[in-house]
């Protein structure tokens, strides 16, 4: 039996109510654990359930301070991790001092051995659901059940031996497992977990080949850490933001540089992130306030009134005052 057809052979036996002895005991004798982040390194938590010898389901919901662990390597051996990060940004520094940034949507597939030096998690909250594998127990589980696990050894062939974490937004069928495996491991339906932890899995390995191609960058921890301290800096104030050149000459950044890091990093370019947090504050304003348009437009540093118009209907689709209007009549 193939880890694809053991996902639907698993949830026929848990619709029809025929779920043998051995999946009963194991379901049983599950561990879900709840661990709370403490005050002094953020906040939140993180949701752990074994649903397999070797196979864990993890969900976190949390902020995090950065993890400085000085000049000792942290080693993770022989594991296999598939996350999907549904919400927030974040980057960790691997062991050559090159950052991998993460940001909502993306899916982190890996399989092998890797060592961090150190881990950080910007100041927002981060949400993500995926597994957790020790491969060489989760082979033998697997074999116990009679799945057949050629595309699961074939798979550890492959990423053991590139032993880099790839990362990218592509995979569709991952996406929708991992949105069920959320909900699983939120309600703790362990009948369940299992049959999405597997269809998950087979999605993840289903789906390497075109993720190994498709790389992300890779830029320095120092200067991705800088551009988080510069995003941090537009958030506090965006309406009052200083022009890129100026932000760049603060922080010691070469503009062109920082451009493309901070996209890396967060998707879209320093202008156009600035752009719609000041729009995204002309929202509160035309909702909120008896400012007219015009005076809006010349408080978020709009040229004139009609500028900002044309902004506002090319992000959102209709005028200022359509949107002002629509928000009175609710």
């Amino acid at each position: 039996m193939s880890i694809e057809n053991a996902t639907i052979s698993a949830k026929r036996m848990y619709e029809e109510s025929e779920i043998p002895y051995c999946l009963v005991n194991m379901c049983a004798n599950s561990a879900r654990r709840i661990v709370a982040i403490s005050p002094e390194d953020g906040e939140g938590m993180l949701i752990l359930h074994k649903v397999l010898d070797g196979l864990y389901v993890t969900y976190t919901d949390y902020r995090q301070k950065g993890i400085d662990f000085g000049n000792t390597l942290i080693e993770y051996k022989d594991i296999i991790v598939m996350t999907h990060y549904i919400s927030g940004n974040s980057y960790f520094t691997l062991e050559n001092q090159k950052a991998l940034a993460i940001r909502p949507g993306d899916i982190v597939i890996f399989g092998g051995t890797i060592n961090f030096t150190n881990s950080v998690v910007n100041t927002e909250r981060c949400k993500s659901v995926g597994l957790y594998c020790e491969y060489d127990v989760l082979l033998s589980s697997l074999k116990k059940l009679g799945i057949d696990t050629a595309e699961l050894e074939k798979y550890w062939l492959f990423s053991s031996h590139n032993n880099e974490i790839l990362a990218n937004s592509d995979n569709i069928e991952f996406k929708a497992a991992a949105k069920k495996l959320a909900e699983y491991a939120l309600s703790d339906n362990r009948f369940m977990l299992l049959p999405t932890a597997l269809e998950l899995l087979y999605c993840g390995i289903a789906g390497f080949r075109k993720t190994a191609v498709i790389k992300k960058p890779k830029p320095s921890a120092y200067y991705v850490e800088i551009v988080s301290q510069v995003k941090h800096f537009i958030d506090s104030d965006p309406v009052h933001c200083m022009s890129i050149e100026q932000l760049c000459f603060r922080f010691g950044l070469s503009q062109t540089y920082f451009r493309r890091i901070f996209k890396d990093c967060y998707g879209v370019s320093p202008y156009h992130y600035i752009l719609h947090k000041r729009l995204d504050r002309s929202k509160e304003l035309l909702t909120d306030s008896d400012m007219k348009i015009y005076e809006i437009a010349f408080s978020l540093g709009f040229a004139s009134s009609s500028k900002f118009a044309e902004i506002f209907k090319k992000t959102f689709g209709f005028l200022p005052s359509e949107f002002r209007r629509d928000m009175l009549k609710e």
